[in-house]
């Protein structure tokens, strides 16, 4: 009988003929725990091939469409580029508990180097949304990159799990609960449990402890990098923590360029009225903005 756990699953490939992009899903490398992710080439490729790593927990799916337009609309203006899930979510193989910030890297260079094997493009930029920011940061850091582009990016990771925490105990108050869990019930819970559910998504312990010291200018690492950072809101006034990243990084000697989209919806959290994700105005901004910043940053890169 055949093993069906040791049968390597076909690519399988889709051509876009209005962009002439070749769209393929698959997993990228080998060995006991597979990488699963999504590939857009062009024909005519540019110079520069870009790497998306993903939001997490419940952001990841909230995400998920704009990260799809985002590649899709950089793959027609001349870049290759790799979407991916970090083992332990979505289609790729590990378990969440398993997760650590490091095994996360090790995923964004692995989409890094199948990319670069497939296309033969060694000068590799990346995209980060949301948590994905602070991986962008430490694959750039890893890889020596020129320039890394970050979709509402979290200074540290503390305050992102603050921030999902506070999500979860607003939750709890709404459900009729007299009081949310807070951040150290959080970390009890973790230290008890190896894990803690936030709104039906599982948060492991390793990947708690591994990365709640982690900001984004320590795992930039000092390396010589432009960066671009997209604030997604409500309102297109740039919040003050964002004005005050973009000043800190450029103080640490980064080339910086803050925008902002005025969104319909919050950014991990779904709006009443739904349209196409790719019909938004604020997503097709966010992404004409990312992608007119890269071009700027490869002319004359064009193959």
């Amino acid at each position: 009988m055949t093993d069906l756990n040791a049968v390597e699953p076909a690519a399988v490939s889709r051509l876009d003929r209005a962009s002439g992009v070749v769209e393929t899903a698959r997993f990228l490398g080998s060995g006991a725990e597979r990488v699963y992710g999504y590939q857009y080439v062009p024909a005519d490729t540019r110079g520069v091939a870009i790497v998306m790593c993903p939001a997490i927990l419940g952001d990841f799916v909230t995400n998920y469409r704009r990260e799809v337009v985002g590649a899709r609309a950089l793959a027609s203006r001349g870049f290759p580029v790799t979407k991916f899930h970090y083992r332990g979510m979505g289609n790729s193989d590990g378990h969440a508990l398993e997760m650590s910030f490091d095994t996360m890297v090790e995923d964004a260079l692995a989409a890094a180097a199948a990319l670069e094997g497939d296309t033969g493009i060694s000068d590799v930029a990346f995209v980060g949304t949301r948590f994905g920011s602070l991986v962008a940061a430490a694959a750039t850091r890893a890889l020596a990159t020129r320039a890394v582009a970050m979709w509402e990016p979290m200074k540290d990771a503390r305050t992102y799990f603050r921030e999902m925490n506070r999500s979860r105990m607003m939750h709890d108050v709404s459900g009729g609960e007299r009081q949310g869990a807070s951040f150290d019930d959080l970390a009890s819970d973790l230290r008890a449990n190896g894990y803690a559910d936030l709104l039906g998504y599982t948060l492991g312990r390793r990947l708690f402890e591994s990365a709640i010291d982690r900001t984004l200018l320590t795992e930039l690492g000092g390396r010589a990098a432009d960066v671009l950072i997209v604030q997604y809101n409500l309102r297109k006034r740039i919040d003050p923590s964002r004005r005050k990243l973009a000043d800190e990084l450029r103080a640490a000697g980064y080339d910086v360029e803050l925008q902002a989209v005025q969104g319909v919806e919050l950014w991990g959290l779904h709006s009443d009225g739904w349209t196409p994700v790719e019909s938004r105005p604020a997503v097709r901004e966010l992404v004409e903005i990312t992608t007119q910043w890269f071009l700027r940053r490869t002319e004359g890169d064009a193959a």
